[in-house]
């Protein structure tokens, strides 16, 4: 086993006879401790110390600042994917590895090394000092060498196993989601629709929540509203540079209409019926006789980072599936916004959801987590479900959606989504970004002992 997690860096700064001390988490995020003049550690300042209003404030800023350069800096690397950046050696040590404060991020990354004198090579860890999936090490390059953040399209299905193996039970937690970040490539029924993608089609999503995490992944996109001007109107784009690709999302507005919904003093639709995806020219996409690019067609690396946005948000809004979607076909047009319907019937079922590659890949994770948890002995996995053993009943969480059921009665329980968390009951989750995984995790917790359920919603569904 490789021990390989990187210890935090920490950064000093004073706050008058005492000392903060901001360190970095493995996840990319801050956390404050306090030295007084005596060296004695303290997680939080005692309020019968006299701090200057001005050092606090000050330090807050600091640690605002640190934040902020962090959450974009795992941005852009994720970004680099789509415009198909990468750097010269030198340039890479000093920007990443060499970085006082990206740095800490670079080290629990993989990177994939072309250097023009000897095979290419794919390493974690510091510029002197990097390493394969077995611990072996490998030399710094020299002369000319070319340095891209590695993507799990760049290797084989089993080489990349290998690596999840290594580097898991050696307790490296990552900043973004790389080593576990799914792979998706053309099914047969994409391969027949030739020009548009069906796979997360007839969902209906919360449109609000959908809106916010595609804005936050770069989409361009506006909300579903009544009575929306059709000359402003254009589905949910992606600008893929790297490629000279637009991705486009189709579906239509579906719903409640309420007029402050998402802080918008606008009367937007509350759900988010879903269609198409498909992909287009960059140059020719605002032309009028725009035409989908073949699937193909599409890059690899484009196409499988444009269905991990749309699987990353359609897990975390979906609502239940669309009863009355029907394929519209390959000479269909961008719903407009006429096509946008009121209330309509949601089968919440999402068990009933087919499983995709984020599912398959979260219960590969599951295996390896579930035994370290305190509630493994209640837990299992089946079918890319974990199933909880609660005292009333058994339930089956699906690892796409989160959705529970009560096993045998095939009864689904609605659980409110709550906020997600970076570690259960002192087991840390091994990478950042997917908040899925943790409401999986969360909702397991909470059912295997129903006893203690105090939500009466949750209790009126799973009552005996």
């Amino acid at each position: 086993m490789i021990s390989l997690d990187p210890p935090p860096r920490v950064a000093k700064f004073p706050l008058g006879d005492w000392t903060a001390l901001i360190a970095l988490s493995p996840l990319g995020h801050t956390s404050v401790s306090y030295l007084d003049p005596g060296g004695k550690a303290f997680k939080r300042l005692p309020a019968s110390e006299p701090f200057a209003r001005e050092d606090v404030d000050a330090l807050k800023a600091r640690r605002a600042d640190i934040d902020a350069a962090l959450a974009e800096a795992r941005k852009r690397l994720e970004l680099t994917w789509r415009t198909g950046r990468d750097w010269r050696f030198g340039d890479w040590r000093a920007r990443y590895p060499d970085h006082p404060l990206i740095a800490t991020l670079a080290a629990r990354l993989l990177w994939r090394f072309e250097p023009r004198n000897r095979a290419p090579f794919v390493a974690f860890g510091t510029a002197s000092d990097l390493h394969g999936p077995d611990g072996e090490t490998h030399a710094a390059p020299e002369g000319d060498c070319r340095v891209k953040l590695w993507h799990p399209l760049m290797e084989t299905p089993e080489t990349n196993a290998r690596w999840r193996a290594a580097l898991t039970a050696g307790g490296l937690r990552q900043p973004i989601r790389q080593l576990w970040r799914p792979v998706y490539r053309l099914t047969e029924a994409e391969l027949a629709t030739a020009t548009y993608s069906n796979r997360f089609a007839g969902l209906i999503l919360n449109q609000p929540v959908f809106v916010r995490i595609l804005r936050n992944r770069g989409w361009a996109l506006h909300s579903r509203m009544l009575n929306c001007v059709p000359k402003k109107f254009h589905p949910a784009r992606l600008d893929l540079p790297g490629f000279g690709l637009v991705a486009e999302f189709w579906g239509r507005g579906c719903g409640a209409v309420q007029e402050n919904h998402g802080g918008y003093a606008a009367p937007n639709f509350a759900n988010f019926a879903t269609s198409q995806i498909r992909f287009y020219r960059a140059a020719e996409i605002n032309g009028a006789d725009a035409r989908p690019v073949a699937l193909e067609n599409v890059p690899a690396l484009a196409f499988a980072e444009v269905l991990f946005d749309i699987d990353t948000v359609t897990g975390a809004s979906v609502l239940g599936l669309d009863p009355q979607w029907a394929d519209p076909g390959a000479e269909a047009e961008p719903p407009p916004p006429e096509f946008d319907r009121g209330a309509l019937g949601i089968d919440d079922n999402l068990s009933l959801q087919a499983f995709g590659e984020s599912a398959i890949l979260r219960a590969e994770m599951l295996e390896w987590l579930v035994p370290k948890l305190a509630i493994a002995g209640r837990c299992r996995m089946e079918h890319n479900h974990l199933i909880v053993s609660g005292e009333w009943h058994s339930y089956a969480i699906h690892c796409g959606n989160a959705a529970v059921r009560i096993v045998g009665k095939n009864q689904h329980v609605c659980i409110v989504r709550g906020e997600g968390g970076g570690d259960l009951g002192g087991v840390p989750l091994p990478f950042a970004g997917d908040d899925v995984l943790s409401l999986i995790l969360s909702k397991a917790q909470l059912l295997c002992d129903e006893t203690k359920i105090k939500d009466r919603v949750i209790l009126n569904q799973i009552a005996l």
